[in-house]
Formats: C-alpha cells, structure tokens, sequence
C-alpha cells in the first residue's frame, strides 16, 4: 500500500481515483488516507461516530486529525476540552465502554479494508473524461454503514453469548466471578451503556439499541 510500496496507480487511493474530477486530486494511498482521510471513510467514521454518540453521550470529534486519533489509533480523548463539571472533566465517564467502542472501531476498519480490496480488483477507470472519473464502482458510505453496524451487530450477540457459555462452563473459582466473561461486565459495558439490550429465549441474545 502506498507511494513507497507499489508502482504506477496503484500508489493512489483506488476511491478517489474513481470519483474526483482530475488526476492533480489524486491521493498517495496510505493508512491514514485509507482508513481516515479518503472522503469515503471519513464519511462512515461521521455516520458511526453520530450513531455512537446518540447511544452514549460521548463526544468523539470527526475532524480529520480526530478520526486518526479516534479511528485508526483507538484513542477517545474528548474532542474538546472538557469544562469544570462537565462530564468530560472526569475522563474515567465513559471508560465502561471501552469494550463496546472497541468492537465498533474495529468493524469500520474491517469494511473499510474490504471495500478497499475490493475496489483494488477493479480495473482503472478511464482517462481523459470531462467530467467526473467515474464508476459506479465506489460503494456509498450509508451502504458501508449498514455493513459495519450487521457486522457489530453480530459481534454484540457473539460475545453475550460467549459469557453466557463460559459462565455455565465455569469451575466454582471465586477467581472467575470477575472475570472478562462475566455477563454481569456486559451489561455494565453494553446495557447500561446504551449500545445493546438483552432478548432473554430469543435466537439472538443481544440486540443493537
């Protein structure tokens, strides 16, 4: 990926290849561009990042240098300074979702690595055009939104019903009654945190808010 490790077009972002007006709008791939800066994913990074904070509260700023920070390095510092008694003053507010923003980083990444590879297989779109370089090629941030929440979706259900699993398994060790695969931390992280609800004799355990 990127100017230093390939040749010719494949230096540049295979999106913005695709969709902007001229070859002088071309961008070196890299991880920052591809996962952050390229228009496509900075667009899903503003769709998740509204979904999480009208779960939650918490404010994650999507300015560029903000979604390196918060998307691709996982940090979630506020996105501006907190004031005296606000929530944001006592930065441990929302350390409960830890987990839960986990798993949502990682799904945008794994979209955006997909549609990435994706778009790589295609061929080069065509030069010399008046208008838009263009292909309806590029998937559409809602339609990768929509892939990031399923794939969430699923993780949400896979890990409830992991602790469920675990906790019936477990030996009678005070030791494991606080451990990572407590259901009780799950709904400490998810439940209360306003990301899941638990569906009690259903083919799915935990379901998105």
């Amino acid at each position: 990926m990127g100017e230093n490790k390939a040749k010719g077009d494949a230096r540049y972002c295979g999106h913005c290849e695709r969709t902007h007006l001229t070859s002088s709008d071309r961008h070196f791939e890299s991880i920052t561009h591809t996962f952050a800066l390229c228009p496509l994913a900075s667009s899903v990074w503003a769709l998740a990042l509204s979904w999480w904070y009208q779960r939650t509260g918490e404010i994650l700023g999507s300015s560029p240098s903000n979604l390196v920070r918060v998307g691709i390095l996982g940090f979630r510092d506020p996105a501006s300074p907190p004031t005296p008694g606000s929530v944001f003053a006592n930065q441990t507010f929302f350390a409960h979702l830890q987990e839960s923003w986990d798993f949502l980083r990682c799904c945008v990444l794994r979209i955006l690595s997909n549609e990435r590879n994706r778009i790589c297989l295609l061929p080069p779109p065509p030069l010399g055009l008046s208008g838009p370089r263009l292909s309806a090629s590029s998937a559409s941030p809602r339609l990768l939104f929509i892939l990031v929440m399923r794939n969430f979706a699923t993780l949400a259900n896979n890990r409830y019903s992991m602790t469920l699993q675990r906790r019936d398994r477990r030996d009678k060790s005070a030791s494991l009654e606080s451990s990572l695969n407590a259901p009780e931390l799950f709904r400490a992280s998810w439940v209360r945190g306003g990301i899941a609800k638990i569906l009690p004799n259903r083919t799915m355990n935990a379901v998105l808010v």
